[in-house]
């Protein structure tokens, strides 16, 4: 597997998403599964998940915000790079849409986020498969709630 995230949560790492290479007649399969390593007890979980997950890609970021997961953007099959925001609460394993609209950074895959001061999410760089971005832009978290 690879380009999935991997998020620290206190004693344990939550892992989402990514890819991996079935065969040349299949090529890449992409996921949407959520794994869970806790670090006290040295064992995988596969938490049941509510609500609906992300669909399945690589290359997106994750962020933790408070009690949330924050997953944006990356690439499913077919080329399709996303610009969505999906949001995970990892005390009670449920997704949550986040808000579609304008002012959202453009679909890319290969970029970068950062929860900076608490309340914001950074998104810099990243590309669609054809143009490759040097953008920044802040999703003010305080606005979302």
């Amino acid at each position: 597997r690879g380009g999935h995230t991997a998020t620290l949560i206190g004693a344990s790492i939550l892992f989402f998403g990514g890819h991996y290479y079935s065969d040349k007649k299949t090529g890449y399969t992409y996921l949407n599964d959520t794994h869970v390593l806790d670090l006290n007890a040295s064992r995988w979980i596969k938490p049941k998940i509510e609500g609906t997950p992300p669909k399945p890609r690589y290359g997106h970021t994750a962020v933790l915000a408070g009690s949330r997961i924050l997953i944006f953007g990356g690439k499913g099959a077919k080329s399709m790079a996303f610009r969505d925001l999906h949001a995970l609460d990892p005390v009670k394993m449920t997704w949550y849409q986040g808000p579609d609209g304008a002012g959202a950074p453009s679909a890319r895959y290969g970029h970068t986020s950062t929860l900076v001061g608490g309340n914001k999410m950074f998104v810099f760089g990243g590309w669609n498969g054809k143009i490759y971005f040097n953008d920044l832009h802040i999703l003010d978290l305080e606005l979302m709630a």
